[in-house]
């Protein structure tokens, strides 16, 4: 029988794991979860250095994503500034 022993820091006492089965899939998650995320995260990493690119595709859509900021902005900018200075109705009873 096969015994692992882990020293948390900071903790009195030891925690042993006596049973293989459960210190595999204790210890092992780690490298498992790596295995299924990494061809995830490939994909992203290629979007994202051709965002970040030199081509002219992701160079025009950047202006493009900036220039839908700044009108969005300036007609937050317009409606506050219209609700601000509109006159407001008071309603008597």
């Amino acid at each position: 029988m096969s015994e692992v022993v882990i020293a948390f820091p900071g903790s009195p006492g030891l925690w042993k794991l006596r049973d293989g089965r459960v210190a595999a899939l204790l210890l092992e998650t780690r490298v498992r979860v790596t295995a299924n995320v990494s061809p995830v995260g490939s994909a992203f990493g290629r979007g994202t250095r051709w965002l970040v690119g030199g081509s002219r595709a992701a160079h025009d859509l950047r202006v493009a994503v900036a220039m839908v900021l700044f009108v969005r902005a300036g007609l937050d900018e317009v409606r506050y500034v219209l609700s601000v200075n509109s006159p407001v109705s008071t309603v008597s009873k």
